[in-house]
């Protein structure tokens, strides 16, 4: 069991409960810190999302003649807001879209 010391200390796990251990507790130990390790990982991973959909508004509400910008942060709004902002959103960026494509023409 010594061979699992390393991931021991990367748990915190103290040497000397360690080697006072027995097999079974460990991986508890060892099967909670790679679920804790993985919420950390799937919270970082939201926050990058989350970041890119204010991105996202922000630009929305910079090429649309009829955009605002969220006058709150996500999650305290109000769904008519958010459905309203999403709206206006979307006509931003199909109006971009439309402006760089020519309908009829052969691409």
């Amino acid at each position: 069991m010594n061979h699992y010391f390393p991931i021991a200390i990367r748990m915190g796990i103290p040497y000397q409960e360690f080697m006072n251990m027995i097999p079974k507790v460990f991986h508890k130990y060892h099967e909670e810190y790679r679920k804790k390790k993985q919420e950390e990982v799937d919270m970082i991973n939201y926050s990058a999302w989350l970041n890119g959909l204010y991105i996202s508004y922000a630009i929305g509400a910079s090429f649309s003649k009829n955009g605002k910008y969220l006058n709150k942060p996500l999650g305290f709004s109000s769904e008519d807001e958010i459905q309203e902002n999403d709206a206006i959103q979307f006509g931003a960026w199909a109006s971009a879209f439309n402006k760089t494509v020519k309908v009829g023409e052969d691409n």
